[in-house]
């Protein structure tokens, strides 16, 4: 972390911590403000307590839709169930926005964790229930995870916008990713071996006392960047209120609806390829008759290859530009489903490893073309709003491969899945806007330091 001088109006609009972080030193208006020019100053601050909070999320990753069909649910059912759970991930951010704007996402990153210990509980004592009451305990686990994992990422994503310049962020975002990507690694396996050989319910409750320990690292590691919501005296004096820093997210999205449409479109393909690779891992699985050991180890593997290639994503993020990163990685998607389709030997573990290098290319894509967009004035509620959107894609991929797995077959989704990726990368090619199409990391000379304060201009 360094203390700047900041020389320009261009950069204290660009750098302005939002109201909610006045806690932190900072002293605008031709002064100083404090940033993170670094990956290592993030490491324990940031790093640290993220990979901790997200180990525990992904221990039952696998083992959850696993388990629902070992109960006797269907294909469809087990979708609908994921559609749920995205449904609440986007909704999520309601909340999550609100928690971060008043208190920080230190705070917002605790409650998460709380909420991933309530819903491995629940999990742990679903089995137990009569069969009525079966069904809704899921509805609910499943909804609980959902808003957890809104409230993580928004966190996260918060205090990347806040402390990081735009030249570095995609790298930073993608080392966050990587990070994720190591934790689902240690997540999944371990998770699958523990409901394995100790049984389900054992899963479920490391989950919850794992969580529990998260909430504790993130309290003691995470810095509190926040103190209030309201504008500081400095602002006022500086002269950077823009009529925009008391928006609710509903006039965000008024406001800036044209930004929104063309963003969230591009970062939900993404987030549809990545819950399309997440749900086929498990279904192809179990129509292969594979064990939750087996199906644990592959997925592990695969989100390895992703761990291990995040630092070419984030590079490629910052110095190919978003557009054409992510381009790169549709098509790559398209190229594990097509292998998947052919069915020889290993052809599944070829999809495993193709994936994780599809999805370790936008590791950091949505959170740095969220923030890239988000105008500084009420970054917290925007990217909420744009979280809303672009993760709607999650619950679509889910109920589409539920529904056409059921409806037809397993391969059919899979070809309607490579298909909007084939769609996705042409679009990020052809159709992206000139603002994610450059290189931050290079320095672009038409690259703002915040993209969002002229983003209306080539939407509009």
């Amino acid at each position: 972390m360094t203390v700047r001088t900041l020389t320009s109006e261009r950069e204290v609009l660009g750098s302005v911590l939002p109201p909610w972080n006045a806690a932190l030193p900072s002293d605008l208006c031709g002064k100083r403000a404090v940033e993170y020019d670094s990956l290592y100053a993030l490491v324990v601050p940031f790093y640290l307590p993220s990979l901790a909070s997200q180990i525990s999320r992904s221990l039952t990753m696998m083992v959850l839709p696993l388990h629902v069909l070992s109960l006797g649910f269907s294909f469809g059912q087990v979708g609908m169930l994921i559609t749920g759970m995205g449904v609440a991930l986007a909704l999520g951010n309601i909340p999550a926005a609100s928690a971060t704007t008043a208190y920080g996402p230190r705070f917002t990153l605790i409650a998460s964790c709380v909420l991933l210990s309530t819903a491995a509980a629940c999990a742990c004592v679903a089995p137990a229930l009569p069969e009525a009451l079966l069904l809704p305990m899921l509805v609910c686990v499943f909804s609980l995870f959902g808003v957890a994992d809104a409230m993580g990422i928004l966190a996260r994503q918060t205090f990347v916008g806040i402390l990081v310049q735009s030249g570095l962020r995609g790298r930073v975002a993608s080392a966050l990713g990587g990070c994720n990507r190591l934790a689902m690694v240690v997540g999944a396996s371990a998770g699958g071996c523990i409901a394995e050989r100790y049984g389900l319910q054992t899963a479920y409750a490391v989950q919850a006392i794992v969580s529990a320990v998260s909430a504790v690292a993130v309290c003691a590691a995470m810095p509190a960047v926040s103190a209030s919501h309201s504008s500081s005296d400095r602002e006022v004096e500086s002269g950077l209120h823009t009529g925009e820093e008391g928006l609710s997210m509903a006039a965000v999205a008024r406001a800036h609806w044209r930004v929104l449409l063309v963003g969230c479109g591009f970062t939900g393909c993404a987030y549809f390829m990545r819950k399309s690779r997440e749900m086929l891992l498990a279904l192809e699985g179990h129509a292969r008759d594979m064990s939750q050991a087996e199906v644990g180890r592959i997925a592990a593997f695969s989100y390895l290859v992703e761990c291990g290639i995040f630092p070419l994503g984030g590079y490629s993020l910052d110095m190919l530009g978003r557009a054409r990163t992510g381009a790169v990685s549709f098509a790559l998607m398209s190229v594990a489903l097509l292998a998947m389709q052919v069915g020889f030997h290993g052809s599944f573990t070829t999809f495993a490893v193709i994936g994780g290098l599809s999805n370790g290319m936008t590791t950091g894509l949505a959170a740095s073309v969220g923030n890239d967009l988000a105008p500084p004035a009420c970054r917290g509620n925007f990217l909420a709003v744009f979280r809303l959107f672009s993760v709607s894609a999650d619950p679509a991929a889910a109920s589409l491969l539920g529904f056409v797995a059921d409806a037809t077959s397993l391969d059919l989704a899979e070809v309607a899945v490579s298909t909007i990726a084939v769609c996705g990368a042409a679009c990020a090619l052809f159709c992206a806007p000139g603002e994610l199409r450059v290189a931050p990391g290079r320095g672009d000379p038409e690259l703002k330091e915040s993209i969002g304060l002229k983003a209306d201009e080539w939407a509009q």
